[in-house]
This record gives structure tokens, sequence and C-alpha cells, in this order.
């Protein structure tokens, strides 16, 4: 299951939920639609994997 957030009609994130109705995913979206974000949580809510995407979809390298 999954709830999509819209601002002025136009999708800005979408969580993504697991049985237990606990936030499992996040992905954020820009203007165009694209995924810019995606943010992977476990059980417990702690946030346990990231990815950042450039305009192009592809994967932003970070260092931690």
């Amino acid at each position: 299951m999954s709830t999509i957030y819209l601002s002025n009609g136009v999708p800005e994130h979408a969580d993504y939920f697991d049985d237990h109705k606990r936030v499992r995913r996040t992905d954020v979206l820009r203007a165009d639609g694209k995924l810019s974000l995606r943010r992977e949580f476990d059980e417990n809510g702690k946030l346990v994997s990231e990815l950042k995407l450039d305009e192009n979809g592809y994967p932003i390298k970070t260092t931690p």
C-alpha cells in the first residue's frame, strides 16, 4: 500500500507501507515526476539506506 502526496496537483513524494502500516520506503519526486531520492526504513522506522539520483536518474555518489 502506498500514499502519494501532492503539492499543487504535482506528485511530491510517496510513502510505501508494510502489512503493519509502517512506512518502509519514501520516494521523493522532482516536478517532472522523476525519482530524486529514495529512503528505506526498518520495522522501527530507522533509516537503513538512502539513494540520491541526479536529473538523469543516475545515482549520486556520496562519501560517508
